[in-house]
């Protein structure tokens, strides 16, 4: 996106080559290339964003747990769906670890899908089970995360 793209020189120019605010933009462009499926872009992106995000936090930070998930978007979305359900467990158990409940509940519904294209019904609506009680008490319908979520369920019969 070449609005993020301007938007991290500025970031640059104004605080910094490694700062803070720099890694916000690397992030953001990840989300971006995330959700249009970009993975060749994407990829790269997210280890920059992981370097830039290591000089700022410790490795228990969420944002780590956030890398992961978006890593398991990516196998996904390669078709390596061991990868990816490896990387959402471990990212549920790490944002579990520093209470984001929301988060570990979106991870756990990204969790059914893979379960699902698995074959494995059972654990997809165990999973949803867990996440989608969650997502309705804590944000609203539209949220991207439990859109999916709901979506889901409406898949397996559990709407």
């Amino acid at each position: 996106n070449q609005q993020l793209a301007e938007l991290l020189v500025q970031a640059r120019a104004i605080d910094g080559e490694d700062s803070l605010e720099a890694a916000w933009v690397v992030w953001q462009q990840v989300v971006v290339a995330r959700r249009s499926g970009d993975i060749a872009r994407g990829v790269p992106l997210l280890a920059e964003a992981r370097r830039r995000w290591a000089a700022h936090v410790p490795p228990e930070h969420a944002m780590f747990a956030h890398a992961l998930v978006t890593e398991a978007v990516f196998a996904e979305m390669r078709g390596d769906l061991e990868m990816a359900e490896r990387n959402l467990r471990a990212a549920a158990e790490r944002l579990e670890s520093v209470g984001k409940p929301i988060d570990v509940a979106t991870t756990r519904a990204r969790l059914a899908r893979v379960r699902l294209s698995r074959g494995d019904h059972v654990e997809a609506r165990r999973l949803l089970d867990q996440a989608l009680p969650v997502l309705r008490a804590g944000v609203l319908p539209t949220q991207v995360g439990r859109a999916d979520a709901e979506a889901l369920a409406r898949r397996l019969g559990k709407a």
